[in-house]
């Protein structure tokens, strides 16, 4: 682990490295911090996703709003059951005006 994250003393989402709240591995050859909170949240996005969920005109519509507002597509990914890479495609089909099989996330 560089100098530089081991004097960090907190996760970018806030949460302190503590006994309690540090995961450690040894990936790439060398120690590596993970914050437990932020680790297990991005676990439960992933198992959130949905297959085969369909998105209503109210949610595609919030879903692009949120995302020209800036609202990164991995915190979409988790409000709305979709793939993080999926959430790009979705609102280019609602622009598109219609409502094509692209917009079955999963």
């Amino acid at each position: 682990m560089s100098t530089t994250n081991a004097a960090k003393t907190h996760c970018k989402a806030g949460h302190a490295f503590d006994d309690s709240n540090t995961y450690v591995s040894n990936s790439r050859g060398s120690p590596m911090r993970q914050c437990k909170t932020c680790r297990n949240a991005r676990a439960r996005t992933v198992i959130s996703f949905r297959p085969g969920v369909k998105l209503d005109d109210a949610q595609l519509r919030r879903l692009r709003e949120a995302f020209e507002d800036g609202v990164p597509a991995r915190d979409l990914a988790g409000r709305f059951g979709v793939h993080p890479e999926r959430i790009k495609a979705l609102i280019a089909s609602s622009l598109s005006g219609g409502r094509p099989k692209a917009l079955v996330a999963g």
